[in-house]
């Protein structure tokens, strides 16, 4: 019966530190999609044609599809 209480015990610790993994990973995810959306709107400013907006759109948009499929 002890032997129970510590594979329990052990594995109650395990997920805690997995949550918490998952937490701080869903916060660099969120600083990081933040800091990109600064990135992609700065250059789209400095870009002034609109063809070349467009073009650029498009290979963000493949780009971020790209990293999905990793």
């Amino acid at each position: 019966m002890r032997e129970l209480a510590k594979v329990v015990q052990t594995l109650k610790l395990s997920t805690n530190k997995n949550m918490l993994k998952k937490e701080i990973t869903n916060l660099q995810i969120m600083e990081s999609m933040a800091a990109t959306k600064k990135i992609r709107e700065d250059i789209m400013r400095k870009v002034r044609s609109k063809e070349n907006r467009d073009t650029l759109e498009i290979i963000i948009k493949n780009h971020v599809l790209e990293l999905q499929n990793i």
